[in-house]
């Protein structure tokens, strides 16, 4: 598996892979929260993704995500660098990708009022 680097130009386009994957999930997936997601793909039960739990999961959510592609959205997600994905650290990036997309949705509203 790569060496995943901390760099903030890596990181920011590792949110923008995992927004652009978790917005085409359909809004009933099936389960009742993130966390019960989460704990799906966590397949040791040990309350973390390693990577190759990340990009299993990844996959079963439909996304074809290259090694590159993997390495930023692993390394968005793991903020503090120990090589594995608490729940916390998902969430946070959850979080921000919800406020990112809101802030999309405000965006394409200002456009559409300037346009009408």
């Amino acid at each position: 598996m790569a060496h995943f680097t901390s760099d903030a130009s890596r990181s920011n386009a590792g949110l923008m892979a995992l927004k652009d994957i978790l917005a085409g999930l359909p809004v009933t997936a099936g389960y009742t929260s993130w966390q019960e997601l989460f704990s799906k793909f966590d397949i040791d039960k040990s309350g973390y993704l390693d990577g190759h739990e990340l990009k299993s999961a990844l996959r079963s959510l439909g996304g074809s995500v290259s090694d590159e592609r993997f390495d930023y959205i692993f390394n968005s997600l793991d903020s503090d660098g120990d090589g594995v994905v608490s729940w916390l650290e998902f969430e946070s990036m959850l979080e921000l990708i919800e406020m990112q997309m809101e802030e999309d949705l405000r965006n394409n509203d200002v456009m559409l009022d300037e346009t009408f």
